[in-house]
């Protein structure tokens, strides 16, 4: 669900690429943070994202996560 203020989903029930939001990335790993995000243009970024709990620990095991789910419905879709 998002407000005025973003995504008002709590963080455990959010699909993991919102989770992921706003960093940039790959299938291979977390490049940093969107430019588009307001927050970019912020020095301290990593700290609000920590505030936010959205720390870059957190960030990856998430993009661990969307990664697995991916490959694993891909290689069920071939056994199909």
């Amino acid at each position: 669900m998002l407000a005025e203020s973003g995504c008002i989903l709590p963080m455990t029930i959010r699909p993991l690429i919102c989770r992921l939001h706003p960093y940039s990335f790959t299938e291979a790993d977390i490049s940093g943070i969107d430019p588009t995000c307001p927050i970019s243009c912020e020095g301290n970024w990593p700290v609000l994202l920590e505030q936010l709990g959205m720390a870059i620990g957190e960030a990856r095991k998430w993009h661990q996560l969307l990664y697995g789910e991916l490959h694993t419905d891909k290689t069920a879709a071939c056994r199909q």
